[in-house]
C-alpha cells in the first residue's frame, strides 16, 4: 500500500480496496478544499489530528471533523483489520469486510480518546477497531456453531424484544412471544454432554409441554394490556377475589340438617377447590 506523505492526503483522502489489497488513495472534494485552507497554519501530524479532534467534540454531529479523522485514521484501520482478521482463518468475512466492519468504530475512537493521557490518535484508534473487529467476528463465529435451540437458550430477554421491536411488532403480540419464550427455556432442559452449542431440536413430549404452558400463561395474562405498558413487560394480574370461607355469627348458629320425609338421612356434600385451578 502506497503511504500518503502530505498532510492534504492524510486528512482528505480514503483508502479503496480491489480483492481485499489496495488499490489507490481517493480524494474527497469537500474535505480537500478544507485542508487546503487551514494547512498552511502549521504542519504537524499530531497539531491537525487533536486540532479536528477537539472541533468533534464541541460538536459531534458536524461533518467536517469526522470526515477529516475518519479519512486520517484510513491506514490505522487497515492495518488493524489486516492484523485481527489472520487470528480468525476459519471466517467467512474477508479483508474487505473486516476493514468495513472496523471503520465503524471511529465514532466510538473519537469518545475514548484522551490527549491528556499521552496517546496518539493512531495507537488509541488501532487498539479500538481490533477490540471491535474482534467482538464482532466472535459474535459471528458463535451464531455459525450454534443451532438456533442453542441461541435461543444463550439469549437475553433485552436483545429478543428489540429484535421483535425492529420487526415491527406490537407490545401485545412481543408479550406473547416473550411468554412463549420463557416456558421454552423452562421446559427445555437439554443434558447433551456435547455442551450448549449443539442442542438438538426439543422432542414432541417437550414441545407439547411448552405449548400447554404458553397457552396457561397467555390465558392468565391481561387482555388487553395496560396503555402506555412497555413491549415485553407482562402486566401484574388484579389480586383475586376474597375466597375466604364464611364465619358464623354467635347469634345466628347454623341449620342443622333436617330430616327428609322417609325419615333416612342425608350426609352433607362439599366441594373441594381444585388446587390446580387458576385463582
Amino acid at each position: 500500500m502506497r503511504a500518503r506523505l502530505t498532510l492534504l492526503e492524510q486528512y482528505s483522502t480514503f483508502l479503496e480496496l480491489d480483492n481485499d489489497r489496495p488499490n489507490r488513495w481517493i480524494t474527497e472534494p469537500r474535505l480537500q478544499r478544507s485542508m487546503e485552507k487551514l494547512i498552511s497554519q502549521n504542519d504537524s501530524d499530531r497539531f491537525w489530528s487533536l486540532y479536528w479532534h477537539r472541533l468533534w467534540q464541541s460538536n459531534p454531529t458536524a461533518r467536517l471533523p469526522i470526515g477529516h479523522l475518519t479519512a486520517y485514521l484510513q491506514e490505522t484501520c487497515y492495518w488493524a483489520a489486516s492484523r485481527t482478521a489472520t487470528q480468525f482463518s476459519n471466517t467467512q468475512q474477508t479483508l474487505s469486510d473486516c476493514f468495513q466492519i472496523a471503520i465503524i468504530a471511529v465514532p466510538k475512537a473519537l469518545r475514548g480518546f484522551n490527549p491528556d493521557q499521552g496517546f496518539n490518535l493512531t495507537n488509541y484508534a488501532s487498539a479500538i477497531f481490533s477490540s471491535s473487529l474482534r467482538d464482532r467476528l466472535r459474535q459471528q463465529q458463535e451464531v455459525d456453531i450454534c443451532t438456533n435451540w442453542s441461541l435461543l437458550r444463550k439469549l437475553s430477554q433485552k436483545r429478543l424484544t428489540e429484535a421483535l421491536q425492529a420487526r415491527g411488532l406490537d407490545s401485545k403480540t412481543i408479550d406473547t412471544y416473550l411468554l412463549t419464550w420463557t416456558c421454552f427455556k423452562q421446559q427445555y432442559q437439554p443434558t447433551t454432554a456435547q455442551g450448549s452449542r449443539k442442542l438438538e431440536r426439543p422432542d414432541e413430549a417437550t414441545w407439547n409441554a411448552i405449548a400447554s404452558n404458553s397457552i396457561w400463561n397467555i390465558a392468565k395474562s391481561p387482555t388487553p394490556p395496560p396503555p402506555n405498558s412497555k413491549p415485553g413487560s407482562i402486566p401484574a394480574s388484579k389480586p383475586p377475589a376474597n375466597t375466604s370461607p364464611p364465619t358464623w355469627s354467635p347469634s345466628t348458629p347454623p341449620s342443622q340438617d333436617k330430616k327428609p320425609a322417609n325419615g333416612s338421612m342425608t350426609s352433607p356434600t362439599f366441594q373441594a377447590a381444585n388446587p390446580c385451578s387458576p385463582r
